[in-house]
């Protein structure tokens, strides 16, 4: 009897391993508490051992216990911000040596999914949306909250927009957008344009027009000087996810080049304009000539390569932004 009872433990043990292999295997990722700890003792080892950190041509991977909505690089310093489905935010410090990178600190302060995150222009705050209805801006070198905007919008929020020192912008699911300004403590401008979801924004150069993507396939203009708005686009196929800003080249025919608008669809294709007049339907573009991931067009700089792993997530890995600079 007891060597039947042990022979059924060992079997029930080689399942659960087997379960749990092939279920990194599959994924492509390690659980954080097994491929980290791992990758730590293989450094401290290496250490005593007085070996030199290897270099390598892009930082190691960063792995998260959930899966991850939105990053930003750090304007000035190799540091990377992360939001993730739980609604934990992550800052991290990277390095293309073996062993260095790591996390400054955490912030669980959001009740649900973190949708968006920004450093500000100097890189001393960091600012987060969430699916909460919450606005937070905290310290970066410590992780402290500074400022809450608790019920900042009557919806989830979705989307957000850095201006300057004072100002930034948020969307949140219902199309509704608002401007911010900290010295008054509240929004000074509140629209509401778009019939669903705002994905994405950007403001072009002279800091004057504000630029929103919309899940209702809609492309949006707002004057933040005049706090007015200007115009919307025509319908596409598909949700627009993404949008930035790009220069378009000259024709041949002695056109001077213009600023032109990239942005990404639901239906993988890509549209672009010139000089935002959306009365016409844009050119299509092959879905190999733009990465349409929201966060591949939003990205104007990446210093390096990175991978994000969210452990055994559904889709195993965050793909590692590598789009840099694509206009000048």
């Amino acid at each position: 009897m007891h060597t039947c009872m042990c022979a059924r433990i060992n079997v029930l043990n080689s399942i659960y391993l087997y379960k749990e292999l092939k279920r990194c295997i599959v994924l492509g990722a390690f659980d954080k508490k097994i491929g980290k700890n791992y990758r730590k003792q293989e450094h401290s080892d290496e250490k005593e051992l007085g070996l030199e950190p290897r270099l390598h041509d892009t930082p190691e991977d960063i792995f998260l216990e959930a899966a991850a909505n939105t990053i930003d690089f750090h304007p000035s310093r190799d540091i990377i911000a992360i939001g993730d489905v739980d609604g934990d935010v992550y800052v991290y410090s990277y390095s293309c040596l073996e062993g260095e990178n790591k996390e400054l600190w955490s912030s669980g302060h959001h009740l649900k999914s973190c949708r968006k995150i920004s450093f500000s222009q100097d890189g001393q705050r960091l600012f987060t949306v969430s699916k909460d209805k919450s606005i937070h801006i905290l310290n970066v070198e410590e992780g402290r909250l500074v400022t809450r905007f608790s019920k900042a919008h009557n919806s989830a929020l979705n989307s957000l927009l850095v201006i300057d020192e004072h100002l930034f912008a948020t969307g949140d699911d219902s199309g509704m957008l608002k401007l911010w300004d900290l010295r008054k403590g509240t929004s000074i401008m509140e629209m509401k344009q778009h019939e669903d979801y705002i994905s994405d924004m950007i403001l072009d150069r002279n800091k004057k027009l504000l630029l929103t993507t919309s899940g209702d396939g809609t492309m949006g203009v707002f004057n933040i000087r005049r706090r007015r708005f200007e115009l919307l686009s025509e319908p596409q196929n598909g949700d627009l996810m993404a949008i930035s800003l790009m220069k378009l080249c000259s024709s041949g025919g002695g056109e001077s080049p213009g600023q032109g608008i990239a942005a990404g669809s639901s239906r993988c294709t890509g549209g672009k304009e010139k000089e935002v007049g959306w009365q016409q339907e844009p050119p299509r573009l092959s879905p190999r000539a733009f990465v349409l991931d929201a966060m591949a067009l939003a990205l104007q700089h990446c210093p390096t390569a990175l991978t994000i792993h969210p452990s055994c997530a559904t889709e195993g890995t965050f793909p590692a932004l590598v789009m840099a600079n694509y206009w000048q």
